[in-house]
């Protein structure tokens, strides 16, 4: 898409990403396009303890399983919400 956007400074590309996005054709760089929640749920994990890391890790990843459709994973805002609830991890961590 970025290709398609250097055609013609004139051209709106984010219709038509958003046309081929609603329809499953678009696939996001991950690179380019990182959920702001999930780059918050990685940052605060690694001010963890080792530990807990790998524990809140397997967390994340069972709640991305558990969306709420069958085959839609639960969004990283949602678990951003959840493990920022007093008496988590990340919120208040353990002291060593």
């Amino acid at each position: 898409m970025y290709n398609l956007a250097r055609v013609d400074v004139n051209l709106a590309a984010k219709p038509v990403c958003q046309f081929l996005r609603d329809r499953g054709l678009l696939a996001e760089d991950p690179v380019l396009h990182r959920d702001a929640h999930q780059v918050w749920i990685e940052t605060t994990m690694a001010a963890l303890q080792e530990r807990m890391v790998s524990e809140v890790a397997t967390w994340v990843t069972v709640l991305r399983s558990q969306g709420p459709r069958k085959d839609e994973p639960r969004s990283y805002k949602g678990i951003r919400y959840l493990v920022s609830l007093p008496g988590t991890p990340c919120r208040d961590p353990p002291h060593p």
